[in-house]
């Protein structure tokens, strides 16, 4: 057996390791083992606009774990580098469904629908009440409007009633179907679980724009929360194309005339 003074001398050097760790590779390679902690810290600081946010995701990038490391690529915009670490990290942790739903979140950044979905139905037959799969699978379908993505977003957010991302989509379908009142409840219901659901605030602001008011309290708080979230842009110019052809066609139709028989 091993004497005690040996026990302590590990832990003394763990201990120094741990916090001479300039790098973070013993934080990020537990985290990692815990679920998807390796990209929060970074994702907030982006999501504020912070400057930090790029030398958080330099650190990731930089880590010995390879999922971490690909949430670093992916920040830093090396989505070549980051397929690689996914692929590697997927490989460490074959039961893992959080690492595949990142991946396929990456592939649907750049439009690659097919393997994002393809992603996000492995992380569900690992794990068939996964939420963030749940989500995941319901972001993909969206962007084909199929209607099986609304149905994926009720039940992500019945899995995790605090995943106010689910609410914030199912506010975004429910607009594009022209259905306000339903879009105006779910993004209710999404910022009652985060004030700072930024795409419920840009769905609430393209609202307003459709009802012709002239300004909007929703782009204040959106650009209070991070002053460079150009989203609320594409999404409020996504709806007033939406708006302006649907009166172009309600005007259009009005003008054809009845059959005479």
């Amino acid at each position: 057996m091993k004497s005690k003074s040996t026990y302590l001398v590990v832990a003394l050097v763990l201990t120094v390791l741990y916090v001479g760790d300039e790098q973070r590779w013993f934080r990020q390679m537990g985290a990692a083992a815990q679920g998807p902690a390796p990209y929060l810290e970074c994702e907030k600081l982006a999501e504020r606009a912070d400057p930090g946010a790029r030398a958080c995701y330099q650190r990731l990038s930089q880590s010995r774990d390879q999922w971490a490391r690909a949430e670093g690529l992916w920040g830093l915009g090396d989505g070549a580098g980051a397929t690689d670490a996914f692929i590697k990290a997927a490989e460490a942790s074959p039961k893992d469904p959080a690492r595949l739903v990142r991946w396929g979140y990456l592939f649907l950044s750049v439009d690659q629908n097919g393997d994002a979905k393809e992603e996000m139905e492995a992380a569900l037959k690992l794990n068939p009440d996964y939420a963030p799969a749940m989500l995941g699978l319901a972001k993909v379908l969206s962007e084909s409007f199929d209607g099986k993505a609304m149905e994926w977003a009720q039940k992500a957010a019945k899995a995790d009633p605090k995943l106010y991302q689910a609410h914030e989509l199912m506010a975004r379908m429910h607009l594009e179907d022209n259905n306000p009142e339903k879009a105006l409840a779910a993004a209710k219901e999404a910022l009652a679980i985060s004030p700072d659901a930024l795409q419920a605030l840009a769905v609430l602001a393209s609202m307003d724009q459709m009802d012709d008011k002239p300004g909007t309290e929703w782009l204040d708080r959106i650009f209070k929360a991070n002053p460079k979230y150009g989203e609320a842009y594409e999404t409020m110019g996504h709806f007033f194309v939406q708006n302006r052809d649907r009166k172009s066609t309600r005007l259009n139709s009005s003008h054809i005339p009845l059959s005479r028989m």
